[in-house]
């Protein structure tokens, strides 16, 4: 074993470890909710293609020990309950580390937005902050019906209420 071998399996050794306490924190999360909604992060499962084939491409050519080649794998599949949204009506679930992994609805807003390549798009904001974007499975009625209860819209003021 090489040392840069030595450096990868200590790296993704500790990535394992986080994601197993993460996966173990949002499977926790998603037990205690009782309406919720799981919608894919499409960014997240590209990551996880993408990562994927570099390992195998780097195990192909000789330059990583199968350990390090297994790890990588593993690591991959613990990522895939964080490539997921769950919207529940009091909160959206997040993976987190340190924290309670749902986040109150009172921190998030969303708008719906035309996008070019991929008719609509959800865009949620925490915080008022950077949207991060949903493609798919966002226009279930369980879905648009939770977040109109639940959830501010972004930038969006009701004309009867303004001040004039």
């Amino acid at each position: 074993m090489t040392d840069l071998d030595i450096v990868m399996l200590v790296c993704l050794a500790g990535a394992a470890a986080a994601l197993l306490v993460i996966d173990i924190r949002l499977i926790k999360a998603l037990r205690a909710a009782k309406d919720k909604v799981i919608l894919p992060e499409i960014w997240d499962f590209v990551f996880m293609v993408l990562f994927a084939a570099g390992t195998s491409c780097c195990y192909a050519v000789d330059n990583m020990s199968p350990v390090v080649y297994v790890l990588a794998l593993i690591v991959t599949v613990l990522y895939l309950p964080c490539a997921f949204t769950v919207v529940t009506p009091v909160g959206i679930i997040v993976p987190e580390i340190k924290k309670d992994c749902l986040r109150p609805a009172e921190k998030y807003s969303y708008d719906y937005t035309q996008c070019k390549v991929i008719k609509e798009v959800l865009n949620i904001y925490y915080n008022n902050g950077r949207p991060f974007k949903l493609y798919i499975g966002i226009k279930s009625t369980k879905l648009i019906t939770m977040l109109n209860d639940n959830y501010e819209k972004h930038g969006y003021e009701n004309p009867m209420l303004r001040g004039g």
